[in-house]
């Protein structure tokens, strides 16, 4: 289910919702044999957060995002860029963000990690972008 559609939901719904159980394909820890075990969702309330990263910079037209994005995971991961992200909280986990869209389908993506550090001094190419929070 979509955040979108979820966040549509009223308290009975919510409430159906939380006694039913779904798959976390992301936890492979759970499969057993050929099944998985069902996990129950959970809704998190979230402080805003910080992402600091690369910024790549790419367009909509053409699927021209779609041959890039790939290689800029590729290369922040070879050539070690996130060792330069400041405090990183959960070194085992990247992010992808899409932001800065511009009319004429042109926006920077940008790859990072969550960081403790509000107000660093990056290096050239290096950007922050604070995430929301939210439930």
């Amino acid at each position: 289910m979509t955040p979108a559609k979820l966040r549509k939901l009223d308290a009975d719904q919510l409430s159906l919702l939380n006694m039913q159980r779904s798959n976390d394909f992301n936890d492979y820890r759970t499969r057993i044999g050929d099944t998985f075990q069902l996990n129950t969702p959970r809704l998190i309330t979230r402080e805003p957060y910080w992402i600091i990263g690369y910024e790549y910079k790419t367009n909509l037209n053409d699927d021209q995002h779609y041959a890039e994005i790939p290689g800029f995971y590729q290369e922040f991961g070879m050539e070690q860029k996130f060792m330069k992200i400041p405090e990183r909280v959960r070194p085992d986990m990247a992010y992808g963000v899409a932001c800065h869209f511009e009319e004429e389908g042109a926006f920077s993506f940008i790859v990072g990690e969550e960081s403790n550090e509000r107000s660093p001094v990056l290096e050239q190419g290096f950007t922050s972008i604070e995430i929301p929070g939210g439930t």
